[in-house]
């Protein structure tokens, strides 16, 4: 479940190709659903958007959609939230992944 999505927009210029911006999120990758769409607030530096309480996204795969070109020149994007398994079975197994750095 989607907490907050952040991203960064380094030397801006011009707000418009940024307004309209969407957030998605989809289950399979062909069907999204709009999340979040950037307004006239967007601005040079950190944006934000936080999702409240009854109303968190939970998807497999979320992206930025725009129709303007440049609206996805996104410096970096942050994703806070939980991962969560939907699965109402009494117990599930799952196998640990262990990810080496370096």
């Amino acid at each position: 479940m989607l907490d907050e999505v952040r991203f960064i927009v380094n030397h801006l210029l011009d707000k418009a190709p940024f307004i309209g911006l969407k957030f998605q999120g989809s289950n399979d990758g062909q069907t999204f659903d709009d999340l979040w769409t950037v307004d006239a607030q967007v601005h040079e530096g950190w944006n934000f958007y936080t999702f409240e309480d009854g109303s968190k996204p939970a998807y497999n795969i979320y992206r930025f959609q725009g129709s303007t070109s440049g609206s996805c020149r996104v410096g970096e994007i942050k994703l806070t939230g939980i991962d969560s398994i939907n699965d109402n079975n009494p117990t599930y197994s799952c196998t640990p992944k262990l990810i080496l750095d370096g």
